[in-house]
């Protein structure tokens, strides 16, 4: 890359640590002060809970759903094919 995107990435790689930081930061202090209301006065800021949820999650990655990679191997093989590999084994393993 030439130098001044390398820099310029580099820039963006700060800017985007310091702001994910500073929102983290505001959401935890947003949370405190929601831990420390009681119940029928967060009753009628649930817009305002909802708002901070959802920016928590999407700044923590919570919104994100775990990926489950799966691989299946399967081998289909004819009858003849498992009496050849049977007779392989008997021979290999000196059986009758």
């Amino acid at each position: 890359m030439h130098p001044i995107a390398d820099t310029l990435v580099e820039t963006h790689k700060d800017l985007e640590a310091k702001t994910k930081t500073g929102l983290a930061t505001a959401a935890a202090k947003a949370a405190d002060h929601v831990r420390s209301l009681d119940g029928a006065s967060t009753f009628g800021q649930s817009n305002k809970l909802r708002d901070l949820a959802a920016s928590a999650a999407r700044i923590f990655g919570w919104d994100k759903a775990p990926q489950t990679n799966v691989q299946v191997n399967t081998l289909k093989i004819t009858a003849e094919q498992l009496a050849e590999i049977r007779a392989l084994r008997r021979d290999a393993e000196g059986l009758p």
